[in-house]
């Protein structure tokens, strides 16, 4: 059967075209295999991590999610119950996500996908994941570092380096817990228990991060809050973007229990 090599080309173009502006076709493009059609919560996921990060993730934009024709229509309801969308404050920019997904549901896999993809967009963007444990921290940041790093196995494959073609990682520059891509000092940083991000600003913070003050250890949602209103000295944590020696969170992402959601503010 006879193949229209400019039709393929044209296919792959608009593809990678896809994958550069939408995190859900990043995934689908890259792993299809796991990132398919009737797997709606993924779908769910990415648009709210992809608005998370676009400054758009509010109560109406959740709901017109709830409310697609990819979702069963179950959903909806079952969150109203569960979890209750009186949570979610009308005309409010939601900066915080705290993910509640049953394990093996792929939130992990998604994450780091959506740190792929916000490093492809950026390379102004510093991702600082902290983790209890040295190891999944180091894991979080070699699964980030290894997606950039993918090659294909078939030429019809597409990859990171199809999809953003600037974005590249240093050549001397490959550690497990920190890394940069080309042009920065750093671009991603892991740090379990009793690490250490002394002198490191991020604009993509873990929630719940407990900051080393003079007042002791305060959490990151707090500085972000009050920074300009407090007068404290942060001694673990800097942030470029403010020249002063307060943190201030953008997006933040991590994934709690349903028992730690209850007392939270907003849940998604």
């Amino acid at each position: 059967m006879a193949v229209n090599s400019n039709a393929l080309a044209m296919l792959r173009e608009l593809n990678t075209r896809k994958a550069r502006e939408s995190l859900w076709a990043y995934c689908v493009i890259t792993s299809p295999e796991f990132y398919k059609a009737h797997r709606w919560h993924l779908w769910i996921y990415c648009e709210v991590l992809q608005a998370l990060y676009e400054r758009r993730l509010t109560k109406s934009f959740f709901l017109g999610l709830c409310r697609s024709p990819n979702v069963p229509k179950w959903y909806e309801k079952w969150y109203g119950e569960e979890v209750g969308f009186d949570r979610l404050k009308d005309n409010q920019n939601f900066t915080y996500l705290m993910t509640n997904m049953a394990p093996r549901m792929g939130k992990s896999r998604s994450l780091v996908k959506f740190c792929d993809w916000i490093l492809g967009k950026s390379n102004k963007n510093k991702i600082i994941s902290v983790s209890y444990n040295d190891d999944l921290a180091e894991d979080s940041s070699r699964y980030v570092r290894d997606g950039i790093l993918e090659r294909k196995n078939l030429p019809m494959d597409i990859v990171f380096a199809d999809v953003f073609l600037d974005a590249t990682i240093k050549a001397d520059n490959k550690s497990l817990k920190k890394w940069a891509l080309d042009g920065c000092f750093f671009s991603y940083m892991g740090a379990g228990l009793n690490g250490t991000i002394t002198g490191k600003g991020g604009n993509c913070l873990a929630e719940g991060t407990l900051i080393d003050t003079t007042q002791g250890k305060v959490s990151i949602e707090f500085i972000a809050e009050n920074y300009k209103y407090i007068n404290i000295f942060v001694k673990t944590f800097d942030t470029h973007d403010l020249h002063v020696k307060y943190s201030k969170v953008v997006n933040a992402s991590m994934t709690f229990s349903r028992e730690e959601c209850t007392d939270r503010k907003s849940v998604v």
